[in-house]
């Protein structure tokens, strides 16, 4: 009896790894081919997602793509603390803060994808661009919710439309 019930319980465990690794497939198939949505559901099923470093930067980037950013950096803090040393994961999450809003966060991420690998890296070029840009915008990303608008005189404010002035025959 014992035995027929570890049999039946061995079975099942085979079979959900089997299934594990089935959706596995599928997801990173779906991934490869762009379709995010399906990636990330198949994603979800895999059961030993939580420990695999590497299926969480997946799925961390196919919620980038389909703009859940909180999943996204859950994704890949989980994926570095189990040991992911792929510089991506600084691109990726740079990118997640500079869509945030947090530019300083992104300054950092984006120097650290920058230290970590060569100028030939392909990602290269746009890490140093969007870094440019992240700290232009930390400094200003004050928005002005109003404008000081001063009359000069009649000289100088008129009524006419001086964006494409006409000289006038007669007014020289």
């Amino acid at each position: 009896m014992f035995v027929r019930s570890y049999m039946s319980l061995l079975f099942l465990c085979l079979c959900q790894i089997g299934i594990s690794q089935e959706s596995l497939l599928q997801a990173n198939a779906a991934y490869n081919n762009g379709n995010y949505n399906k990636a990330l559901q198949l994603f979800n099923k895999y059961a030993n997602i939580n420990n695999d470093p590497d299926i969480l930067e997946r799925r961390g980037i196919a919620n980038l793509k389909l703009n859940n950013l909180e999943e996204a950096i859950w994704d890949f803090t989980r994926a570095k603390k189990q040991g992911n040393t792929s510089p991506i994961l600084f691109l990726k999450m740079a990118q997640v803060k500079q869509h945030q809003g947090d530019f300083e966060q992104a300054t950092f991420f984006y120097k650290n994808f920058l230290s970590a690998v060569e100028e030939v890296h392909p990602d290269y070029k746009l890490a140093l661009r969007e870094l440019k840009n992240c700290t232009f915008s930390a400094f200003y990303n004050e928005t002005r919710s109003e404008a000081l608008v001063q009359s000069f005189g009649d000289e100088i404010n008129r009524v006419y439309d001086e964006v494409f002035p006409i000289q006038s025959p007669t007014q020289g």
